[in-house]
């Protein structure tokens, strides 16, 4: 009897944990999700005239995209 009423109680706290790990996890994917977003707008408008300058070439969009995230992943794995 005294287990049982012992597990009663820990199975409140067990919920509260498990929530708050779910609701860490999503924080953390949330805020990942953000960085990356506001980085690669970062990267974007500080290359903002060479990107015009390959449109005018008549490069389009999903041409500058690939060779932009190719070279960026290029360049984070040289360091």
């Amino acid at each position: 009897m005294k287990i049982l009423m012992h597990w009663q109680m820990l199975g409140s706290t067990r919920d509260a944990i498990k929530m708050s790990s779910a609701v860490s996890i999503c924080a953390t994917v949330m805020l990942t999700l953000l960085v990356t977003v506001l980085f690669m707008k970062m990267l974007v408008a500080k290359d903002r005239y060479p990107i015009a300058i390959l449109k005018s070439m008549g490069c389009t969009g999903a041409d500058i995209r690939r060779q932009y995230l190719t070279f960026q992943q290029i360049r984070w794995e040289s360091l």
